[in-house]
């Protein structure tokens, strides 16, 4: 935290490499009302700088909605190719008081008051409200079921699988890659598991479609009120078997976080009674609804590659699968824009694209270390 006295130049400066296009418009005489405004009287600066790769930055977003009475400029973050798109506040400059502005941008922020005391306390309330802190060791995991034999019967436990970072945390990353509304599903879905923690929500899609990468989002965006576990192939039973009892009745005592168990490639598990055994679909069912849903209070996610008529009829009851997703292929337009959003170059002439084929059938060898879409 640094200030002056005097003279406003880290001001004026910063206001400078805030600016671009709209930002500029009118702001030259912003300035000149200010510096009028501070003409023979005393003034001082601060400045906040956390650097471009600090681990704090300013939440631009709200303190937009916070002082939006004094909002003299605010500059937002599009795309060029789609300037509809808005992605957040990059830079704002409002009034925060009686002789008083602020001028900022996600690392720096200047502020000039009429003294050092005032300027002291006006960034003091800033920084306790609106720095979020970023945790360079943030991980996010699934909590993988596992069982071994052991005292003459089965013992289950977890074990912590890292989750890699998806790379989908910027604003409208989620609607641009999966389309629009999927950021508001997101949260709609979040919302729903406060009021009813079982049930079953279905993810559909050819493979390549982002099924899995969204799964990975979904993880990192609500670990900190959600556990997610991870079923592997021949475990679904372990979710109403009788010696599970005691595990999940352990889940709850020591978790509080609302529980979502994962299946992924579930078809032949969710296939219609006459034509596998049913005990496995009996399992599910009995989880997800029922006395057993209401003991268990754990959400199932299921992955699918076929076409829900495929499924048992029992799964597709309202009331037992409270959501489901449609992942598909975008239309090129769309598909140039993801490429562009991660430096790769589009291949093919094909009119719609998975996100796999985008990312795998990249011409950067840069493409595998950037986000893999499954």
């Amino acid at each position: 935290m640094r200030g002056n006295g005097g003279e406003f130049g880290a001001f004026d400066k910063h206001a400078e490499e805030c600016a671009g296009g709209e930002w500029l418009e009118g702001m030259a005489s912003v300035l000149a009302a200010h510096r009028r405004e501070y003409l023979n009287k005393p003034g001082y600066e601060m400045e906040v700088d956390f650097g471009d790769g600090g681990s704090s930055r300013w939440d631009l977003d709200e303190m937009q909605r916070d002082f939006h009475a004094g909002l003299i400029r605010a500059r937002e973050a599009v795309r060029p190719e789609r300037p509809e798109e808005k992605q957040g506040v990059r830079a704002l400059f409002f009034r925060m008081g009686e002789r008083m502005f602020v001028v900022a941008s996600r690392s720096t922020l200047s502020l000039i008051a009429p003294t050092r005391e005032q300027a002291v306390v006006a960034v003091e309330r800033l920084q306790a409200k609106y720095v979020r802190r970023r945790d360079a060791r943030r991980k996010a995991f699934f909590h993988l079921i596992a069982s071994s034999d052991e005292y003459g019967g089965p013992t289950w436990r977890t074990v912590k699988v890292p989750v890699p970072d998806p790379g989908l945390g910027l604003p409208g990353d989620l609607d641009l890659h999966y389309g629009e509304g999927a950021e508001e599903w997101v949260e709609q879905w979040a919302e729903s598991l406060k009021a009813r923690a079982s049930g079953l929500t279905l993810f559909r899609g050819e493979p390549g479609t982002g099924k899995t990468t969204f799964l990975r989002h979904m993880v990192w965006r609500l670990q900190e009120g959600h556990r997610f576990y991870l079923l592997p192939s021949g475990q679904d039973a372990m979710l109403s078997r009788q010696d599970t009892v005691n595990f999940w009745v352990g889940e709850a005592t020591n978790c509080a976080l609302a529980k979502v168990a994962v299946l992924e490639d579930a078809e032949a598990l969710l296939a219609p009674r006459d034509q596998m055994r049913g005990d496995a679909v009996s399992n599910l069912l009995n989880a997800t609804d029922g006395l057993m849903g209401d003991f268990l209070r754990v959400h199932l996610v299921a992955t699918v590659n076929c076409k829900l008529t495929a499924l048992d009829a029992a799964c597709r009851r309202p009331g037992r699968m409270l959501w489901m997703r449609e992942f598909g292929r975008m239309e090129r337009e769309r598909a140039e824009m993801v490429a562009d959003r991660h430096g790769l170059e589009l291949r093919g002439d094909q009119r719609d694209y998975s996100l796999a084929e985008i990312f795998h059938g990249a011409s950067k060898a840069s493409a595998e270390a950037k986000v893999g879409f499954a």
